[in-house]
């Protein structure tokens, strides 16, 4: 087996990145076809990669969907306190609830990317889980063979050392 270092990035709430190194086995190319192994793992570790970004992505959009709502909040509240003529308590509650009915559309925006990223990262988790199985699968059946094919190999040996006494003897 080869140790294969995958570095995944992970976002942070400051908006920085945090790195994680993951080691993953990855199947020796003389192993009998290992071709197939390696696009396996190729392709887990693609996938794995595309669901990292998914939940980076998560992460990001939450941290979105907080800060424009701050700035509604603040360039609302700055507006209304800037703004002299507003003495009229009437205007200062619609002005209020205008501002409620543009949060609430905010968060329901946010809301449904926030839902469609966490069914994305799903379906790739579950991906890669039953690739995992699949993987696991071929690499014990491989395994198998190989240890069939060096038991062979150890009997095809005897018989040979047999052989060459037995024709020694007869000389």
């Amino acid at each position: 087996m080869v140790d294969v270092r995958v570095t995944t990035g992970e976002a942070m709430d400051d908006g920085t990145t945090r790195d994680d190194d993951e080691t993953v086995k990855e199947p020796d190319e003389h192993l009998g076809d290992g071709g197939e192994a390696a696009k396996f793992v190729g392709d887990f570790k693609s996938l794995a990669k595309e669901a990292d970004d998914s939940l980076a992505k998560h992460k990001v959009m939450e941290l979105d969907n907080e800060r424009p709502l701050k700035a509604v909040v603040s360039q609302d509240v700055m507006y209304i306190v800037q703004k002299e003529s507003v003495i009229d308590t009437s205007d200062l509650q619609t002005e209020l609830e205008c501002t409620k009915e543009r949060f609430e559309n905010c968060i329901i925006k946010k809301e449904t990317e926030y839902a469609k990223l966490w069914n994305d990262w799903y379906k790739k988790c579950n991906e890669c889980k039953y690739d995992k199985i699949s993987y696991d699968k071929a690499y014990k059946d491989m395994q198998q063979k190989i240890e069939r094919f060096q038991a062979k190999l150890g009997d095809l040996k005897g018989k040979c050392k047999n052989t060459s006494f037995l024709s020694d003897t007869q000389n």
